[in-house]
């Protein structure tokens, strides 16, 4: 044993026991494992409400997805069999127009779209009794246009309605209305 700088007197590096000093910090257990069954019922009740979400989706579009679809048979050929063809929808027969009753120049009422003054729509003055207080979506919007091209430069004014309003639009202004308001030609 040698005496060495630092060390205790009588004590060299190779009198130290090889796993002294201080305990380093414990190391945490593992968690315990997830349980399968707690795994898929979180992952079910998620498929459930977006399975609900979409179906509520689904039902707030209505038939509109129905208006596009073809009305053209389709043939279907089976083995040994004759040609069969099946109508793919109902084709809804157009209406007859009411005897005597001609559309004769523009429009005196409209709904939701965009219109042009004195071809669709006659110019004037048109009011609405506001939108349907239980909809969904109680407020109706309108906005007078120098061309149908949908940018913002093009409106002329605008309103967002939440009650009965009123509306006036020049010969060749585009109006576009929305929220299913009912206009009338005052």
């Amino acid at each position: 044993m040698t005496d060495q700088p630092g060390w205790p007197q009588g004590q060299g590096p190779e009198d130290t026991p090889p796993h002294t000093g201080t305990p380093g910090p414990r190391p945490m257990p593992p968690a315990p494992p997830r349980s399968q069954r707690k795994t898929l019922l979180t992952h079910g009740a998620v498929g459930v409400v977006c399975l609900l979400v979409g179906v509520g989706i689904g039902a707030a579009s209505g038939t509109e997805d129905d208006a596009g679809a073809s009305a053209e048979p389709s043939l279907s050929i089976s083995a040994g069999s004759e040609p069969e063809v099946a109508q793919t929808r109902d084709a809804d027969p157009e209406p007859e127009p009411e005897p005597g009753f001609h559309q004769l120049g523009p429009a005196e009422s409209f709904s939701d779209g965009v219109h042009l003054a004195g071809e669709d729509i006659a110019p004037g003055e048109y009011t609405t009794e506001g939108p349907d207080p239980d909809g969904a979506w109680p407020m109706c919007y309108w906005s007078r246009n120098s061309d149908s091209s949908g940018e913002f430069e093009a409106i002329i004014a605008n309103e967002n309605l939440q009650g009965p309003g009123r509306v006036t639009v020049n010969d060749g202004e585009y109006l576009e209305a929305s929220g299913g308001c009912e206009w009338n030609l005052a």
